[in-house]
């Protein structure tokens, strides 16, 4: 979410579990660099390699390292992300660091979110920094603060609704 256009990638995604540790292993289209919509035809035959790999050091904390690599012709691009997640009821929190380069391109983000659950519903909140161009002044800082509510159908399916204030480094 925090680098690219919030579209998605398609492709393959192989998760497990071996000795308590997580990992998860994708090939994916990649074929826009975050930058057209969802469901864009994948113009190159390359494929993006995405990895993760998490521990859980003690329960219901989960921490995470992160690796996407573009893998089309020519592109330099990558990332990497450091992420940590607690999730006991009524409690959730969770954060998020990002960092990317895409050629001579510097970006960075994070993001915290925090949550209490009160039976079906989850009152949230949470706080979000980007910088698309990290060290130049510009409009690619931005900050979102947000609050919203979860309601919870089950323990798969919910309904979100949330509220975003954007502000960019120059003021928009």
């Amino acid at each position: 979410k925090l680098i690219g256009s919030g579209g998605r990638d398609f492709g393959i995604r192989v998760t497990g579990n071996i000795s308590g540790i997580d990992w998860v292993v994708a090939a994916v289209s990649g074929n826009d660099g975050g930058t057209t919509v969802v469901n864009s035809t994948d113009n190159n035959t390359a494929k993006d390699i995405i990895a993760r790999i998490g521990v859980a050091p003690i329960e219901n904390l989960n921490l995470g390292v992160s690796v996407y690599k573009d893998c089309s012709n020519g592109a330099i691009a990558s990332r990497i992300g450091g992420d940590l997640k607690y999730e006991k009821a009524p409690i959730y929190f969770q954060l998020e660091y990002i960092y990317g380069k895409d050629g001579d391109l510097d970006k960075n983000g994070c993001y915290i979110e925090a949550g209490y659950s009160i039976e079906k519903l989850q009152p949230i909140v949470r706080a979000e920094y980007y910088d698309g161009n990290a060290g130049a002044e510009d409009s690619s800082d931005v900050m979102i603060g947000a609050f919203g509510v979860n309601y919870y159908f089950n323990e798969s399916a919910k309904i979100q609704l949330i509220c975003e204030l954007k502000k960019d480094k120059l003021g928009a």
